[in-house]
């Protein structure tokens, strides 16, 4: 006769008697039966070779302890969970036991029935096609024993991970009521991300804005946690392939994420641009994180990424409400947005870790944020588009003002222009008469030709000096109206092709830099002595003294320079008027020169200006050209 199944029960009647509270099944129970910590005694295996006679024999020699604690607090090892049920129902009903935690290895159930031992064996490793259940979560049979018996089952749980012994028992019209209103709402909320997505993809190709993108990218990385955080990728995508779980959970997916969060956080935020110590200090804590990840390849740090998960999001936190405060408006919605991914993220780790009980909301918690960050993050983006679409048109109106102020003051000068040749040539006209006259009074009178030519050539030379006069008058009318137009773009932000208007050669360029330069006067640089020569058509003054030559654009910014000084004029008065933030492709393709050329110039009209304004508060682009 074999004797186990009789020391089977035997060991079952012993144990009962300093167990744990029975767990009653009966029809009037409707929603699961968690099993909490009146119900279970626990053994630890710290080797992992237990089989279930040495479990048993454990347990006739009391080695299971009353439950202390509800998970696993060394994952390396096996945990046996021992409880026992009564069927106080008929014995029509059919019962499951699940496990939320779907990332174990094994989770078995072992049961006597009819002087046999039966086993029922599922865990993440476990393919679909093998399971009882075809179930997201790992689910077994519980066989409820004859009505008004008792029943004791062993549950071996082996993880790896931290798991909560919060199993739960259900009928299975609980059981297939509960899963199908589970899968409803993730149907829900799957159908909701791929509508943000499919949303944000037609934004992209209507606005052209590189920010919807990165978005997309940033759901796709959220959407990827969830179907691993949910199985439901396992259950559906990859379901022979359980090798990808682990790589997928604890590898790509929250790497991705945190990489797609920041990049979107710094696109958004603008964060290079407004606050590049912010912007380091971001990377910083994701090249911290990553470093860890990496080191935990070869040393256990499971733990330190835990920790160190959240870290990432945190500053981004931080980052977002420093840059509302300094007046960002943009980022008002982003601040919420922020903070919810960061508490949902804290949650989820103190939930791996086993600080909190994992319950409904703890296990959707991500979800629940993703789907209101997503919606929240959707208006700071529309919001962010809105500001930046009034500003542009307030600019315009702005530029469209300032253009026609130009073309009336255009108006006006060439008004005055006309006026002044009309007058000329009412002069000359006058001047022709006049010495038409004398020329016919010289004619007739021939013994006064020597005083006539002598009066004709003093009336010439007052001619010549009106001329000069005129000539002078002409010079210093185009000099200051060139000095109003120089006046009315210094306040602000001008075109090229109106800054060319003013300046519109080299010429006129070396021309304003001569007038510029030696405005107070000239002084030899190399004696300062203060009296010069002119060489012809060069803008080169020689001293008198020592003879030493000095070009106009020496001692000056633009002294080397290789391309326009037209265009290095007008680079230098955009940069400073937009205090640096002019593109460095906008820079190369105005002057014809490399991105790296660019780079420098840019840099070192930046440098001039600090040093400036180091001096003096209130520093113009004519004050960067000189030395």
């Amino acid at each position: 006769m074999n004797r186990f199944p009789v020391m089977f029960i035997w060991l079952l009647c012993t144990v009962h008697a300093h167990a744990s509270d029975v767990l009653i099944l009966s029809n009037a129970q409707v929603n699961g039966i968690s099993l909490s910590d009146n119900y279970i005694t626990i053994l630890e295996d710290t080797t992992a070779a237990f089989s279930i006679t040495e479990v048993i024999a454990a347990d006739s020699a009391q080695q299971f302890k009353q439950a202390s604690y509800n998970f696993n607090i060394h994952p390396a090892s096996v945990y046996w969970i021992k409880f026992t049920v009564k069927n106080e129902g008929d014995v029509f009903t059919q019962y499951v036991i699940e496990n939320y935690y779907a990332h174990a290895k094994e989770f078995s159930v072992f049961y006597q029935e009819h002087g046999k031992l039966f086993q029922q064996k599922t865990g993440e490793y476990v393919t679909y096609k093998n399971r009882n259940f075809s179930h997201k979560n790992l689910v077994l049979d519980l066989p409820a024993p004859q009505a008004g018996n008792e029943r004791t089952f062993y549950l071996k749980v082996y993880s790896g991970l931290y798991v909560n012994f919060n199993f739960v028992i259900n009928n299975q019209h609980s059981f297939t009521h509960y899963s199908t209103t589970e899968y409803f709402f993730l149907g829900i909320y799957y159908g909701i991300i791929l509508l943000l997505i499919l949303y944000n993809i037609i934004l992209f190709f209507t606005i052209r804005a590189r920010l919807y993108i990165l978005y997309i990218f940033y759901l796709l990385s959220g959407m990827l946690i969830s179907i691993n955080e949910d199985k439901l990728g396992y259950q559906y995508l990859w379901p022979e392939q359980p090798e990808l779980n682990p790589l997928l959970s604890f590898h790509v997916a929250p790497v991705l994420l945190v990489f797609c969060f920041i990049v979107y956080a710094s696109n958004f935020l603008e964060l290079y641009k407004r606050i590049k110590s912010l912007f380091f200090l971001v990377w910083a804590s994701f090249a911290f994180y990553i470093a860890v990840f990496i080191l935990n390849f070869y040393f256990p740090l499971l733990l330190a990424i835990r920790i160190l998960t959240p870290l990432p999001f945190l500053m981004v936190f931080i980052s977002t409400i420093i840059i509302y405060s300094k007046g960002y408006k943009s980022a008002r919605f982003f601040i919420l947005g922020a903070g919810l991914i960061l508490t949902s993220i804290i949650l989820i780790q103190l939930r791996a870790l086993a600080i909190i009980m994992g319950s409904i909301f703890t296990v959707y918690i991500f979800n629940y944020s993703l789907i209101i960050e997503s919606i929240i993050l959707s208006i700071a983006l529309s919001d962010r588009i809105s500001i930046i679409r009034k500003e542009k048109e307030a600019a315009q109106a702005s530029v469209l003002k300032e253009l026609k102020e130009k073309e009336q003051l255009q108006i006006e000068v060439n008004k005055q222009l006309k006026e002044k040749q009309e007058m000329q040539q009412r002069i000359n006209q006058e001047l022709e008469i006049k010495v038409t006259e004398r020329t016919r009074e010289l004619s007739s009178r021939s013994e006064e030709l020597e005083i006539a030519n002598v009066k004709l050539q003093s009336l010439i030379e007052q001619t010549n000096r009106m001329n000069i006069k005129l000539d002078l008058d002409n010079w210093e009318l185009k000099k200051n109206v060139r000095h109003e137009l120089v006046q009315r773009i210094t306040g602000q932000e001008v075109s090229i092709d109106i800054f060319k208007t003013v300046f519109k050669d080299d010429i006129t360029c070396l021309r304003f830099l001569d007038e510029l330069k030696w405005s107070n006067g000239f002084v030899c640089t190399k004696c300062q002595y203060t009296k010069y020569k002119e060489v012809e058509h060069t803008y080169v003054r020689k001293c008198s003294r020592c003879s030493h030559p000095e070009s106009v654009t020496a001692n000056t910014f633009l002294h080397g320079i290789k391309f326009s000084i037209t265009h290095a004029l007008y680079l230098i008065y955009l940069i400073h008027t937009r205090k640096g933030d002019v593109k460095l492709e906008h820079i190369s393709e105005i002057a014809g020169i490399s991105i790296v050329s660019a780079s420098k110039f840019r840099a070192k009209v930046m440098e001039k200006t600090l040093l400036l304004e180091k001096k003096q508060k209130i520093v113009t682009w004519e004050e960067i050209i000189l030395n």
